[in-house]
């Protein structure tokens, strides 16, 4: 329950601020190339779809109709398995280890153990997604009956990032959950956690409309704005080593 329930918190506080800076004049160029908050098609209220669609305000004009509706399905399933798969390695029935950060101290090589599985976690999730996300685009077929949703926007901004058809959502899913399930052999709990934590934000990022770079360029999410904004490139997530090595990326304009 606890995962569950900081998963759900994180992504709104994180989505909340970055929504708050990008009103405030931080809009990022590769994919939105408009600058600034404004976007010129939403009102100035708080974007929490279900909020909005609970206090009566409806969608955000330029979304679609079941935006609030996928949405909020998407934030409650996805906290949900994070807690089970948690719960179920606790439990001993995963592949998940016991918190391990309390013996630290005496056995530095149990930290060093969890960032390196920490470290596969996130190759797995780099190798996997770009050819399942280049799927969504390819197979026939399969971009207009599902992907085409969360391309509705075409210059996302934060709370958009869950806005995937409920099927979709589910297969990917099986993804990024897939290192507590033994993909990378057994996992420490925290090594899990912190694994969830980066994709989580980077998700975020990725849809906030802000641009945001990491030290040496090995992350900006305006590559994946650029993705949105011209279809046929940068499918890797959270970053595009796929894509170079694919020839589909594109640099941010």
């Amino acid at each position: 329950m606890a995962t569950a329930v900081a998963q759900i918190v994180g992504y709104v506080v994180l989505s909340t601020v970055m929504e708050g800076v990008r009103r405030g004049g931080h809009g990022q160029r590769g994919g939105d190339t408009r600058r600034g908050g404004a976007q010129g098609d939403e009102d100035a209220r708080w974007g929490f779809p279900a909020w909005r669609w609970a206090a009566g305000i409806g969608q955000r004009p330029g979304r679609h109709a079941r935006h609030a509706l996928y949405c909020t399905i998407n934030l409650l399933v996805s906290a949900a398995v994070a807690g089970a798969v948690v719960q179920r390695g606790w439990d001993g029935l995963g592949a998940l280890e016991g918190w391990t950060v309390l013996q630290w101290g005496a056995r530095p090589e149990l930290g060093l153990r969890a960032a390196a599985k920490a470290a596969a976690a996130f190759a797995w999730q780099v190798a996997a997604e770009w050819p399942w996300h280049y799927g969504m685009h390819r197979v026939p077929g399969l971009y207009r009956a599902v992907h085409k949703l969360h391309h509705h926007n075409k210059a996302p901004v934060p709370f958009d990032d869950l806005f995937i058809h409920p099927l979709e959502a589910l297969g990917y899913y099986l993804l990024l959950y897939a290192p507590a399930m033994g993909v990378v052999g057994s996992m420490p709990a925290e090594a899990f956690a912190a694994y969830i934590a980066v994709m989580g934000v980077c998700g975020v990022l990725d849809h906030s409309g802000v641009r945001v770079v990491a030290p040496g360029g090995a992350y900006d999410s305006a590559e994946h704005a650029q993705h949105h904004a011209k279809f046929e490139c940068n499918y890797g997530f959270p970053v595009a080593w796929g894509d170079h090595a694919a020839g589909t990326y594109r640099t941010p304009s």
